[in-house]
């Protein structure tokens, strides 16, 4: 009595359709794996920076009174104004093009493109801030008025040298996305700083500091965020395999320019 002997299946090629679905298929949970990911380590962000900006609201409130703590939130929502428009939209451009560059083979191009995005960032950034020392009187007037002219041309002083860091880390913060990873968004601007700026505004607030220096301890925080974004995003270009280029001409440089702005 014979036995039948199992077929097995056979095995498709690496360049069969099945091989094909199979890895379209592998792709895909990769691609939703890595987005509730990401959205959970969102989630996580969103909630710590909303617990610690509550938590910056009752320290300056009871710290400095209900005036103090209204003329320093005048002076913060100044500054976060000018710093998103002096983005340009280059944080999303960069996303865009980071991704546009990779798919065309053109791996060369996409440090070219961080550069020209977050010198001209920089430079468009440094201006403003520039500008808005300089025109502090007027500034002042126009967007903190009830406030004693002293005091809020102080303040736009103390935040105005800090707008290029701060415009060009939301750029860089960016580009880490792009990438693919939430965590240095996550852990740069939804924890990091706002964790850094609610224990030296805490620690002014209790030696009795004027709001001169609150507000010097809530900015001072900028400058080491930007450090830590750029160290994060060098990371994430080293490991994508995205070398320097050996060339680049000043023409690479204006024809990736003409097509990120």
């Amino acid at each position: 009595m014979t036995q039948k002997r199992a077929r097995r299946r056979p095995q498709p090629k690496a360049n069969e359709p099945g091989s094909r679905i199979s890895s379209i298929n592998g792709d895909a949970s990769e691609e939703v794996a890595l987005v509730a990911r990401g959205g959970a380590a969102n989630v996580l962000g969103f909630g710590a920076n909303g617990l610690l900006q509550f938590l910056m609201v009752v320290v300056v409130s009871r710290g400095m009174g209900p005036g103090g703590a209204g003329v320093f939130y005048q002076a913060i929502a100044l500054f976060m104004i000018v710093t998103a428009a002096a983005q340009f939209g280059s944080d999303a451009g960069v996303i865009r093009m980071l991704h546009v560059y990779r798919a065309d083979g053109r791996a060369e191009d996409v440090r070219r493109m961080l550069s020209v995005a977050f010198w001209t960032v920089f430079g468009i950034s440094g201006v403003l801030g520039v500008g808005m020392f300089l025109a502090a009187p007027l500034v002042a007037d126009v967007f903190m008025r009830g406030v004693p002219a002293s005091t809020s041309v102080l303040l736009i002083r103390v935040l105005a040298p800090f707008i290029p860091l701060a415009t060009v880390t939301l750029v860089m913060l960016a580009a880490t996305r792009a990438f693919g990873t939430m965590i240095p968004t996550v852990a740069v601007e939804n924890v990091g700083k706002p964790a850094v700026r609610l224990v030296l505004v805490l620690g002014a607030v209790a030696v009795g500091a004027g709001i001169v220096t609150v507000t010097l301890s809530w900015v001072v925080p900028v400058a080491l965020g930007a450090v830590v974004a750029l160290r994060m995003l060098a990371v994430l270009v080293r490991r994508n395999g995205l070398q320097p280029s050996p060339q680049m001409t000043p023409g690479m440089l204006r024809r990736v320019a003409a097509e990120f702005w």
